[in-house]
C-alpha cells in the first residue's frame, strides 16, 4: 500500500510537472505568436510607408515637371543667360549669325522685363524665320524694334537686322 501511494504521488507529481510544463510551453508559444503578430503589423506599416514614399516621389516628380514647365516660361535675373543662350541656339539652327549688342535688367520700379538688343546677319529668309521663331519662344516677349537692311557690297552679301525686344514673362523675385 505504501508502494502504491508512492506511485500515485509520483504519478500526480509527474502529471503536475507535465501540466506545468505544458502551461509553460503554451505561454511561450502564445508569447511568440503575439511577437509574430507585432512583427506582421510592423511589416504592414512599413509596406504602407514605402507605398506612401513611392506615391510622394511620383507626386514630387509631377510637381518638379510642372515647376520646370513654369520655369521655362518665366525667367528671373539668374535665368537671363539661359534666355540669351536659347536665342543663340535658335540662330545657329537657322543659319543666322547673332550678336547680343546689349542686355539690361529692369530697374526695381520697372514693370517690364529685361531689354535685349540683337544684331543678326544672314539671308533674308533666315532672318525672317528667326523673327517668326522669336514669336513662338516659350517665354513671352515684346518685339519693340525690327530693322532689316540689305548689306552693302562692301560689307558682303546678305542681310542684317537689329532687333530690340523685352522679355515680358519676367519675375524679379522667383522662389
Amino acid at each position: 500500500m505504501r508502494k502504491s501511494i508512492t506511485i500515485i504521488i509520483g504519478v500526480i507529481v509527474l502529471l503536475a510537472f507535465l501540466a506545468w510544463l505544458g502551461r509553460f510551453f503554451v505561454a511561450k508559444i502564445s508569447e511568440k505568436q503575439q511577437h509574430l503578430v507585432d512583427i506582421q503589423t510592423e511589416i504592414e506599416r512599413m509596406g504602407v510607408r514605402q507605398q506612401n514614399l513611392k506615391d510622394l516621389e511620383i507626386l514630387f516628380d509631377e510637381v518638379q515637371q510642372r515647376k520646370d514647365e513654369i520655369d521655362s516660361v518665366f525667367i528671373n535675373e539668374r535665368s537671363v543667360v539661359r534666355v540669351i543662350e536659347s536665342f543663340e541656339a535658335r540662330a545657329r539652327e537657322l543659319g543666322v549669325e547673332l550678336e547680343v549688342e546689349s542686355a539690361s535688367l529692369p530697374t526695381a520700379s520697372a514693370a517690364r522685363g529685361p531689354e535685349i538688343q540683337l544684331h543678326l546677319e544672314g539671308s533674308f529668309d533666315a532672318l525672317y524665320r528667326y523673327i517668326k521663331v522669336l514669336e513662338v519662344m516659350p517665354f513671352q516677349i515684346s518685339i519693340d524694334l525690327v530693322n532689316i537692311n540689305k548689306r552693302s557690297s562692301a560689307e558682303g552679301p546678305g542681310w542684317a537686322a537689329t532687333i530690340r525686344l523685352t522679355v515680358l514673362s519676367f519675375l524679379s523675385q522667383l522662389p
